[in-house]
């Protein structure tokens, strides 16, 4: 059974294999016959060929043979000539030169093999062994002269290695930093959505404040208060009731109180003129909310613009100072109060204004293609220090408030560094970096201005620190912190 249903599965297969055996089988036949008819060709040609140029080769070999034989004939004499003249030179230095050598240096190879031998091979010995010991005593002393300070050395060289540890961490902590802005920039650079070419972005729509509904409380008092008020009319208009008999209104209007009907009488009512006081304005300082006991200087978005804004304590209506088309941001407050630093894009980037409040001028310190922000005067008011991303990285620059000097970079390295902020003493900046890896405050000394003297004094891997600013005894630090909400 099984036999004939693996035949009736195999015979679909053999049927359709058929023509192909057959085809195969065909060129195999065409591909034997070529096989022959070009051996037979070949096989013929080399026949044919060997047939013309046998005479030719038979005719070279007779005349090589010739060639030889002559040669031979010729140079043989002269080669004898050489032989016996050599073995003759043989003869002569053997009997002449060496057998003479020979015998007088008998006596001294008896006296060599007899005594000498044996004496040089004892001295050699011990010269090798003499050798041998100030080798190694040379060896010794010049161990004991190289190795002591090489020793020093590699104790010297694991000192510094030693030593260098935080430095390694540090570079090691910049390397992963520097890896983790990159991811950072990387994955905001693939995630970040982008709206359609064609979409319009519709204008902000001011927020309009609704009234409060009024508390229970609220309106109860109110209502005591209504109700006292009314209580006091009522009493009041009570006590002068006996002089209203003279009081008559217009038109049929009569008292309706029995009491007072009796002597009522009709009085007409004539308006008699009064002479009214003119106000006298009397002289009052205008109050300058700038110079009020003090004033906060803050960015306000409306309608799509920000601009800078001025708060005095003790006042609740702030004052504009910037009226720009273009955003105003980071105001700082210079030492004396009579200027304000600020960065704005109102020249098509961002960069480093200084306004005097006195007069309203304005002028513009950087001028580079970089953005600039975030400016921080000195205690003399003569520098700032701010925030500037170039070459693909952002650093702390400082420049002169008048602009004769700079802009000067203050720090290099790879890591952002951003936010600063100049101590009152002078001679500290704190700013934000994230040379750890995270957002973390660092101090550089201005006495020391390089980037491996940048002291991290919060040196916290979970949080992120932004914003410092000094005490005014430059003792201590105010911050902000998001990591886990402010």
């Amino acid at each position: 059974m099984r036999q004939r249903l693996s035949r009736f599965l195999l015979a679909p297969i053999r049927i359709l294999l058929w023509p192909i055996k057959k085809v195969w089988r065909g060129l195999g036949i065409i591909g034997l016959w070529l096989r022959r008819s070009l051996g037979t060709a070949v096989f013929g040609l080399r026949r044919v060929l060997q047939r013309l140029l046998r005479p030719v080769w038979h005719l070279y070999r007779r005349v090589g043979f010739g060639l030889q034989r002559g040669l031979i004939r010729l140079l043989r004499p002269v080669w004898l000539f050489w032989g016996r003249m050599g073995l003759a030179f043989r003869n002569i230095l053997t009997w002449f030169i060496w057998r003479p050598l020979l015998f007088i240096t008998a006596p001294l190879r008896f006296i060599w093999r007899r005594w000498l031998k044996r004496a040089t091979k004892a001295a050699v010995l011990r010269l090798g062994q003499a050798l041998f010991w100030l080798w190694t005593q040379g060896a010794r002393f010049a161990g004991w002269l190289l190795v002591r300070p090489a020793r020093a050395l590699l104790r010297r060289i694991a000192a510094r290695w030693h030593d260098g540890r935080p430095g390694r961490l540090r570079r090691r902590r910049e390397a992963y930093s520097r890896f983790m802005v990159w991811r950072a920039r990387l994955r905001v650079a693939l995630l970040r959505p982008h709206p359609p070419r064609r979409s319009i972005v519709a204008p902000p729509v001011p927020v309009q404040e609704k009234p409060r509904p009024m508390r229970p409380t609220t309106r109860w008092a109110t209502t005591v208060v209504a109700v006292s008020f009314v209580a006091v009319a009522s009493l009041l208009t009570a006590q002068q009731a006996p002089e209203l008999n003279r009081v008559v209104a217009q038109g049929d209007y009569q008292l309706s109180s029995s009491k007072f009907a009796e002597d009522a009488t009709e009085i007409p009512l004539t308006p008699t003129a009064t002479s009214t006081p003119a106000p006298t304005p009397t002289p009052w300082a205008t109050p300058d909310p700038l110079n009020s006991g003090g004033s906060v200087a803050f960015t306000l978005r409306q309608n799509g613009d920000s601009d800078i804004y001025a708060l005095s304590i003790g006042q609740s209506q702030p004052i504009r100072l910037t009226n720009d088309l273009a955003d105003d941001r980071d105001p700082a407050w210079s030492p004396d109060g009579r200027r304000l630093a600020f960065a704005s894009r109102r020249d098509g980037n961002w960069e480093i204004y200084v306004m005097t409040l006195a007069s309203g001028n304005v002028r513009r310190l950087t001028h580079d293609a970089a953005f600039d922000a975030g400016p921080s005067w000195s205690p003399d008011g003569q520098w700032l220090v701010y925030e500037s991303y170039h070459q693909d990285n952002l650093d702390l620059y400082l420049i002169r408030a008048d602009g004769e000097q700079g802009p000067l970079r203050l720090t290099q390295h790879p890591a952002p560094d951003f936010s600063p902020s100049w101590s009152p003493a002078g001679r500290h900046i704190a700013f934000t970096s994230w040379r750890s890896g995270n957002k973390d405050l660092f101090i550089l000394s201005l006495d020391e201005a390089a980037d491996d003297a940048a002291r991290n004094v919060t040196n916290s891997p979970n949080l992120q620190e932004d914003y410092p600013i000094f005490s005014p005894d430059s003792a201590a630090l105010a911050y902000s912190e998001n990591g886990t909400g402010f």
